[in-house]
């Protein structure tokens, strides 16, 4: 089961922006690592909103931030540099599979 933990410094999000917020970090939360804990932090100050985004698994953490001054920008710009991250692990993992080292099966 993965943990999905998001807070909110500055501001008090509406429940819509709840809900866009933990349904994209959900999408990432699926791809990271079984068993992950994602905490994310957003902040605003002024104009800028600012967030922070931890994962952390048995395989390793996962840190990405973003700075934007609309909320869909800062998420997108999370996203992707996690999934770029995503994909270097698992290009790692799947290159050690193929050296014969051995490797954790529950593993996303």
């Amino acid at each position: 089961m993965q943990e999905i933990i998001i807070q909110f410094q500055g501001f008090h999000p509406s429940e819509f922006t709840r809900s866009y917020l933990d349904s994209k970090l959900s999408e990432l939360s699926a791809e990271a690592p079984h068993g992950s804990t994602l905490r994310a932090v957003f902040k605003r100050r002024d104009k800028v909103l600012s967030a922070q985004m931890r994962i952390l698994s048995h395989t390793g953490m996962f840190f990405v931030s973003a700075n934007g001054t609309h909320l869909r920008e800062v998420t997108h710009k999370l996203s992707e540099r996690a999934r770029r991250q995503f994909r270097r692990w698992k290009d790692i993992r799947t290159r050690n599979k193929g050296g014969g080292s051995s490797d954790d099966p529950s593993v996303a």
